[in-house]
């Protein structure tokens, strides 16, 4: 499973835990409607992905992480709609400022951390009456910070004649004499 993956699915998992207010509606990577219409719920989305930094055996790479929290009519009775996705979003704000550095991979043979850094990066919310319901969205971007190990297959050298390398070493530095 690619690492991208991995990690969108880690979040989904910690935000189901911890985010009591969507009763487990998490969901990772959704664009279809969902069957039941039952709101709030939250969607998760890690659509771009950058290189850092690239080394011979593995890349540094920043994902977008988006938080989307989707909320219908009003709930309270002041009529303050923004405040419903806000209690949502602060919910959302708490589970994911505990997470500070996952260090083991759920990745097989992967030899680096599931994700390095978690930081977040801005919010925009709005809503749409048009239609008669007041539904409303709140989008969280966080940035992911990982490095993602490089598919190198090391090659084995066969009939490498070991033994006679070493008996062959010459030392060539001054003061010191040469190996006959």
């Amino acid at each position: 499973m690619y690492k991208k993956t991995v990690i969108r699915q880690y979040f989904e998992q910690v935000l189901k835990a911890n985010v009591q207010s969507v009763a487990g509606r998490v969901y990772g990577g959704r664009i279809n409607q969902i069957e039941d219409d039952v709101f709030p719920y939250i969607t998760l989305f890690s659509k771009n992905e950058s290189i850092a930094e690239q080394f011979t055996t593995h890349t540094s790479r920043e994902l977008d992480l988006n938080v989307g929290i989707v909320v219908s009519d009003n709930t309270i009775d002041n009529g303050d709609f923004y405040e419903v996705i806000e209690n949502v979003m602060l919910e959302v704000d708490n589970a994911m400022g505990r997470i500070l550095t996952e260090r083991v991979s759920s990745i097989t043979d992967d030899y680096f951390a599931l994700f390095e850094d978690v930081v977040f990066q801005n919010s925009s919310t709005e809503h749409d009456n048009s239609s008669g319901n007041d539904i409303g969205m709140a989008m969280m971007s966080y940035k992911v910070s990982y490095d993602y190990a490089l598919p190198v297959i090391p090659l084995t050298l066969e009939d490498f004649d070991w033994q006679g390398s070493i008996a062959n070493i010459q030392i060539t530095n001054e003061g010191v004499p040469l190996n006959v």
